[in-house]
C-alpha cells in the first residue's frame, strides 16, 4: 500500500540520528538505496480524523526533526526532537539546534494549553541540542532525554516539564540535569515503577565505547545505590553504540544497539540487574551479539514481551539494498527458534527505526521505504508473532506514506483503539544556496485493520422538555453527538410527522459534534421531538429525550379555541398509584381557555376518586393546546385534599368533532416532583397519545 501526501514543499534526506558529522553526506546521497513494497490495499488507511488526511506536519524552523513520541491517557500525543538550523557539513557553519517538545490533540491539532501554542523549545547550551526519548510520569509530567554538545563532548541531558510545558524547577537545576559521559550517548530513557529514571548512554572502557546505564532519583540526583555511583557499564564487545532501552517486569534493564567491528556491524544487547550489576544469566556474560546476513545490522528499538522474551528491531544490509531486521531472544539471551526458525528475520526492503507490540502479540515496525515517487516515505509494517508478515495489514503486511520526496518514521506508538501513530520527518531536502538541511516534523495516523464502525451516540440538549412557544414563533433546537473518529454525518429533526434537516458541526478532538435547526410551527400541538444522526457508513443513532424526560415542545394558539367538560368514568386498577387495586367511579369537571390578549390560560379543574380518598383541585394553568379540531390538552398545578403543590395534565377528545369517533374521552395525570406519579387513568401511555377512556356520562366540548 502506498499513500501520498497531497502537498509537500521539500525534497529529501533520510533519517539523521548520528552525531552531527560528515556522515550526514553519506546518508543524504545514499538514500536512493532503500526500497519498499508499493501496492494499494483496503485496510491500514490513513485516518481522516487526524488533521483531515491522516498526516500532520509541523514547520517551526529550517530543520525540524522528531525522534520519539508517547501517547497520553487522554489521547494527546507528545513528540520530542530538535529544531533550528543545520548546515550540511561542519565547515559550512555551526548548527543552532534546540530541544523541541510538541503536544498535539488527538485530532492532530496543536494543543494550545501546552507551551506556546503547543510548542516548547529548550536551549541546553550546546550548538546541537537534541531530544531522543520521552516518557510520562504517573503524575503527567513529561521527561525527555537526549544530549547537548558542550566543548566537543556529548553529555546526556534529562529534562522534566510540567503538564503545561513549563520546566519543572523541582528537578535538577531548573528542570535540567546534564551528566558528562566519556563518549557519544543516545540518552534513551525509561521510568521505573518507583519513579526512578534510567537513561542509556556510552562510556569508554579500554579505549572503546561500551553501553552504559545511569540511574537518577526522582529529583534528578544520581542514585548511588545503582552500581555504587549511579552509573553502570556493559562488558566490552567491539565499539558499542546504544539506541534503545527497555525495562523488564522484574526490574532488569535491557539495552539494545550495535557492536561495530572492523568488518561487521551487529545487533548488540546487554542486560543489567536492578542494582546496576551486569546480569550474567543473560547469555552467560550479560551481553549478546547477533549477526545477520550481509554483515551489517543494528538494533534501533527493543521491547520486552509479557512472557519475558525480548524483541529487537532495526536495519540490516541485504544483497542489493537495506532491509528490515528483527530478532527475538528468550529470557536467557538465546535466540528464540520459534521466531522465523532461528530467532532472526531478514525482512522486507527498507529501514526500521521503531517498534511497538500489540496486545495480541503482533509486531508493528516503522521506518522508511521507497514511496511511489521513488523517494523515501514513511514505512509501517506488521508481523505476526512468529515473525511472518501479517498479510491482513496494508499490502502484504506493508504500507508506505510519502510526505514530499523524503520522509521517514523514527518513532511509532499504538493507541488504545489499535490505531497506529508514526512520527518522524517529511519534506526533507538540502538548500543548495546555503547548503542547509531542511525538514519538517511529521506525524501519520493509520486506522486499525478491521476497525469496527459504531452508530453515533446522540443527545438532544434543547429546548427542555415541555417548553412552551406560541404558534408562528421560531423555535431553536440543539443536539450533540459523538462517533468514531473520521466519520462524517447528516442529521434530521422530527416533530411528530414533520421532518427538518439539521445543520451539522462535526466533532473535533474531545468536543462532541453539534446539530441545530430552527423551525416555525404554524399549528398548535404538543410535538414529540426526535433527532437522528447518520454517519457515512449509514449507521444511525436517535435521541427522543432531553435530560431524561421525553423531548417535546408545546405550541399554543391563544385564538385556537377552548375546552370545557364534566362527567364520570370508571377508574381502572393501577390508576391510583398509592393503592393500585383501588377501582370505581371517578368524576371530573373543568374549563380551560385563553382570555383575550393573554398567553396563559385560566379556568378550573376538579377531579375526585372516592375510593382512593383523592380530591384534586387546580390552582393555576400553564398552557392549553387545541389541535386537530377534536383534541385538547392542558397542563397546570393544584392541590390534593386541599394541600400540597402537584402537577397535572388533562387530555380530552370531543367525540362530536370530525374524527372524534362519537365518544368523548378523558385522561388525567397527576404527579409531584418529589413523589412522582400519583394518578393516571391511562398509566404507561405517552403523554402525547390520544386518550382511550370513554366517559360514562356527561360531555366534553371543544369551543372554536
Amino acid at each position: 500500500m502506498t499513500q501520498i501526501k497531497k502537498f509537500a514543499r521539500r525534497t529529501g534526506v533520510r533519517r539523521f540520528v548520528y552525531r552531527y558529522s560528515v556522515l550526514l553526506l553519506v546518508l543524504v546521497f545514499g538514500a536512493t538505496l532503500w526500497t519498499s513494497i508499493l501496492v494499494r490495499a483496503a485496510d491500514a488507511d490513513l485516518d481522516p480524523s487526524f488533521d483531515g488526511d491522516g498526516i500532520v506536519t509541523t514547520d517551526r524552523a529550517e530543520f525540524d526533526r522528531m525522534n520519539d513520541i508517547v501517547i497520553q491517557t487522554d489521547g494527546k500525543i507528545v513528540a520530542v526532537g530538535n529544531s533550528g538550523v543545520l548546515p550540511l557539513l561542519p565547515f559550512l557553519g555551526v548548527p543552532t539546534l534546540d530541544v523541541m517538545v510538541v503536544r498535539y490533540n488527538s485530532d492532530g491539532s496543536l494543543d494550545p494549553t501546552f507551551g506556546n501554542g503547543g510548542i516548547v523549545t529548550t536551549d541546553l547550551g550546546g550548538p546541537a541540542d537534541n531530544a531522543f526519548s520521552v516518557a510520562l510520569q504517573a503524575d503527567g509530567k513529561i521527561l525527555i532525554s537526549g544530549r547537548t554538545d558542550l566543548n566537543n563532548q556529548a553529555p546526556v541531558a534529562v529534562v522534566r516539564y510540567n503538564t503545561n510545558g513549563s520546566l519543572d524547577t523541582t528537578f535538577g537545576n531548573g528542570g535540567v540535569v546534564v551528566t558528562s559521559m566519556d563518549a557519544f550517548s543516545s540518552g534513551d530513557l525509561a521510568i521505573q515503577p518507583d519513579g526512578k529514571i534510567v537513561v542509556s548512554g556510552t562510556s569508554v572502557v579500554f579505549g572503546a565505547p561500551v553501553f552504559s546505564v545511569t540511574r537518577y532519583q526522582t529529583d534528578g540526583s544520581l542514585d548511588e545505590t545503582f552500581d555504587g555511583d549511579g552509573m553502570a557499564q556493559a562488558p566490552s564487545a567491539g565499539r558499542q553504540a546504544p539506541w534503545d532501552m527497555a525495562l523488564q517486569a522484574d526490574g532488569k534493564i535491557v539495552v539494545a544497539g550495535e557492536s561495530v567491528g572492523d568488518q561487521t556491524d551487529d545487533f548488540c544487547l546487554a542486560r543489567f540487574n536492578s542494582d546496576g550489576s551486569v546480569d550474567e544469566t543473560f547469555n552467560g556474560s550479560g551481553l549478546m551479539v547477533t549477526g545477520f546476513e550481509g554483515g551489517f545490522s543494528r538494533a534501533l528499538d527493543v521491547v520486552v514481551q509479557t512472557d519475558g522474551k525480548i524483541l529487537a528491531a532495526g536495519g540490516g544490509q541485504g544483497i542489493t539494498s537495506s532491509i528490515v531486521t528483527l530478532a527475538r531472544y528468550n529470557s536467557d539471551g538465546s535466540l528464540d527458534s520459534s521466531f522465523d526458525g532461528d530467532g532472526r528475520v531478514n525482512g522486507i526492503p527498507g529501514a526500521t527505526n521503531a517498534l511497538a507490540l500489540r496486545p495480541d502479540g503482533k509486531i508493528v515496525v516503522a521506518g522508511s521505504g521507497a514511496g511511489s515517487t521513488g523517494n523515501q516515505g514513511i514505512l509501517v509494517a506488521r508481523y505476526n508473532s512468529d515473525g511472518s508478515l501479517d498479510e491482513t495489514f496494508g499490502s502484504s503486511g506493508v504500507v508506505t506514506t510519502s510526505i514530499g520526496t523524503e520522509a521517514a518514521a523514527t518513532a511509532v506508538a499504538l493507541q488504545t483503539d489499535d490505531r497506529i501513530v508514526a512520527g518522524g520527518y517529511g519534506n526533507s531536502t538540502i538548500t543548495f544556496d546555503t547548503l542547509h538541511v531542511l525538514s519538517d516534523w511529521a506525524l501519520v495516523r493509520y486506522r486499525a485493520a478491521g476497525e469496527a464502525n459504531h452508530p453515533p451516540n446522540v443527545a438532544i440538549t434543547g429546548p427542555q422538555s415541555g417548553s412552551i412557544f406560541a404558534v408562528n414563533t421560531p423555535v431553536n433546537f440543539t443536539g450533540a453527538f459523538t462517533d468514531d473518529s473520521g466519520d462524517t454525518h447528516t442529521a434530521n429533526w422530527t416533530f411528530e410527522s414533520i421532518t427538518q434537516p439539521g445543520i451539522v458541526v462535526e466533532p473535533s478532538n474531545s468536543t462532541p459534534g453539534l446539530v441545530t435547526t430552527t423551525y416555525t410551527f404554524s399549528e398548535a400541538g404538543v410535538y414529540r421531538v426526535a433527532l437522528t444522526v447518520t454517519d457515512n457508513a449509514n449507521l444511525s443513532g436517535t435521541a427522543a429525550t432531553v435530560n431524561g424526560l421525553p423531548a417535546m415542545v408545546v405550541i399554543y394558539d391563544p385564538n385556537g379555541g377552548w375546552v370545557s367538560g364534566g362527567g364520570w368514568f370508571n377508574s381502572p386498577a393501577g390508576a391510583f398509584i398509592p393503592i393500585p387495586r383501588a377501582t370505581g367511579l371517578a368524576t371530573f369537571g373543568f374549563v380551560s381557555r385563553y382570555q383575550n390578549g393573554t398567553s396563559v390560560p385560566d379556568g378550573t379543574t376538579e377531579f375526585q376518586f372516592q375510593n382512593g380518598n383523592l380530591h384534586f383541585q387546580s390552582t393555576s394553568y400553564e398552557w392549553l393546546v387545541v389541535s386537530g379540531g377534536k383534541k385538547a390538552q392542558y397542563k397546570g398545578t393544584g392541590t390534593i385534599n386541599g394541600s400540597g403543590n402537584f402537577r397535572f395534565m388533562v387530555t380530552v377528545i370531543d367525540g362530536d368533532q370530525p374524527g372524534g369517533g362519537g365518544f368523548d374521552k378523558f385522561r388525567i395525570r397527576i404527579w409531584s416532583d418529589s413523589n412522582g406519579l400519583i394518578y393516571d387513568n391511562e398509566v404507561n401511555f405517552p403523554d402525547g397519545d390520544e386518550p382511550t377512556t370513554a366517559i360514562g356520562a356527561g360531555n366534553i366540548v371543544i369551543h372554536k
